[in-house]
């Protein structure tokens, strides 16, 4: 409030130096003569001149009645002239000068913090709206996973009816065996000889036994063979007479090919090499000819769990696709029965369904609705060419069993992802 007063009095003493004869300003006062401009730290020196040296404040009194009260302020005035009751007029502009700077800074405070409210306001306003979208996708993601497992549960409920009625049928057929067995074979019909003049003597022909029909227990098998609960297009093949009910049992995978064909051998890894590195992931998908099968969702879910699973699909042949143009590999994308409204199209055999389908280099299978992914994948490894090398990616114990039994070479999910470039969450 009173540095005017206190820069021109300073300036006063400076331009003293200058006079003929010089006028000397006060001792306190010389090293402050030697700047430009009268730094912070000196305005309280040129102060306590002021007081101390009335010639001093005389001058300057002098100074500040030529350059007014308008331009220097009341209080700056007042603090160099001094008139009568000076001190108290000061000491009330002081204070008000107090009370407004603590308004201001008040004021000035409180703005800033109706700022930074606001901003908060705002940042918590798109962190909600985002965090609805959020729990909206995980609420679809969780309704769409449900109802692919009410799926496979009626498909699991389906496939324990087939098999008691295959059981039945398999009794039914062990039955009708041992009643043919227990029959015994007749005896060849011997034709009477004819003699012609001689009468034959004590020659007796047997009564031929009564004919087997043998087209009504072939009716009656086939009848008992059309029960079992084959795949389209499959001829039963009925156990060995010798063979117990509970060996004639089938497996809940689909059927393998005949085992008269040449088996396949797994990929051979280089030297130095562990099968559960990424370097064996990297030799096995470069493997020339290599049919690369993907358990889809197994790798998608550990990637992109909080997005759609359409989009999950999508994801993901883009990624194979991605792979199938550095490494040359034929990759399929196998998936649980899905919807096809997102651009999949297409026909599959054997335990995929409608829906399966080419994006690219990448094809995209998805399983019946009766039939777990995990069953196409190894129904996929049996029909794939003897010749040709196959690789299965997933983390399913039973699928990797079921490949390595298959003679197919393994991958883990993380050696997939390490392959396509992506992280799993």
């Amino acid at each position: 409030m009173l540095r005017p007063a206190l820069e021109l009095a300073w300036a006063v003493a400076r331009s003293g130096l200058g006079e003929r004869p010089p006028v000397e300003p006060p001792r306190s006062l010389r090293p402050l003569l030697r700047f430009a401009k009268l730094p912070p730290r000196g305005l309280a020196v040129v102060r306590d001149a002021l007081d101390a040296d009335l010639s001093f404040l005389a001058r300057a009194a002098a100074a500040a009645a030529q350059v007014g009260e308008e331009e220097l302020g009341r209080a700056s005035w007042l603090f160099l002239v001094r008139p009568a009751d000076w001190q108290a007029e000061l000491d009330a502009l002081v204070e008000q000068a107090v009370v407004a700077e603590v308004a201001g800074r008040e004021a000035a405070t409180e703005a800033r913090a109706q700022r930074r409210l606001a901003g908060a306001e705002q940042r918590i306003s798109r962190l909600e709206a985002d965090l609805a979208a959020a729990r909206g996708r995980e609420a679809a993601a969780v309704e769409e996973l449900a109802a692919v497992r009410r799926a496979r549960q009626a498909a699991g409920r389906r496939v324990e009816e087939a098999e008691s009625a295959r059981d039945a049928a398999w009794a039914e057929v062990e039955r009708l065996k041992a009643e043919l067995a227990a029959r015994p074979l007749p005896e060849p019909v011997v034709a009477p000889v004819v003699v012609p003049v001689v009468e034959p003597v004590g020659v007796s022909v047997p009564e031929p036994w009564p004919a087997v029909d043998v087209a009504g227990v072939r009716a009656a098998l086939e009848a008992a063979l059309a029960l079992l609960p084959l795949g389209d297009g499959e001829a039963a093949e009925p156990p060995s007479p010798s063979a117990s009910l509970s060996t004639a049992r089938r497996s809940k995978r689909l059927p393998r090919p005949s085992t008269g064909a040449p088996r396949r051998r797994p990929v051979a890894l280089p030297p130095g090499i562990h099968d559960d590195s990424t370097e064996a992931a990297e030799h096995l998908v470069r493997t020339s000819g290599v049919v690369l099968l993907v358990d889809g969702y197994n790798a998608t879910l550990a990637v992109w769990p909080d997005v759609p699973l359409a989009e999950q699909r999508t994801r993901l042949v883009d990624a194979l696709a991605e792979l199938a143009a550095r490494t040359g590999a034929e990759p399929t994308a196998v998936f649980d029965g899905a919807e096809d409204a997102d651009g999949f199209r297409g026909r599959a055999g054997g335990g995929a369904r409608a829906g399966a389908g080419a994006r690219g280099p990448v094809k995209v299978v998805f399983s019946a609705a009766d039939v777990a992914a995990d069953d196409v994948i190894l129904e996929l490894v049996d029909h794939a060419p003897r010749q040709r090398p196959v690789v299965v990616a997933s983390d399913d114990r039973q699928v990797q069993d079921g490949a390595r039994q298959r003679s197919a070479n393994v991958l883990s999910r993380a050696q997939l992802l390490a392959t396509l470039r992506r992280r799993a969450r």
